[in-house]
């Protein structure tokens, strides 16, 4: 590390920005997923036939809490399995 530099890195930048994020085909939301990466992540969304996207930058801990509630929320078709614990619901679908 460089000793003149006047800036300390706090977190890394994957630490700092995340995204949840919605696939949409027409209409109709078919997959919702979280990244620190979201352009890499959709591209490997290759066998998702999908037509649109919208996305939410959310903080990074609390990216599967936002995901979750997103898939409750959306119902998409593609999402079976919800990646945070929720009081009401184990499994959708």
């Amino acid at each position: 590390m460089n000793n003149n530099n006047p800036f300390t890195p706090l977190l890394s930048f994957s630490q700092v920005l995340s995204f949840v994020y919605v696939l949409y085909l027409g209409d109709e939301a078919v997959y919702v997923g979280s990244s620190t990466n979201i352009v890499n992540r959709v591209k490997d969304h290759n066998e998702i036939k999908f037509d649109g996207i919208c996305y939410a930058e959310v903080p990074f801990k609390e990216r599967k809490k936002y995901e979750t509630e997103a898939i409750l929320f959306y119902r998409p078709k593609l999402n079976q399995i919800l990646p945070y614990e929720h009081p009401q619901y184990k499994r959708i679908g």
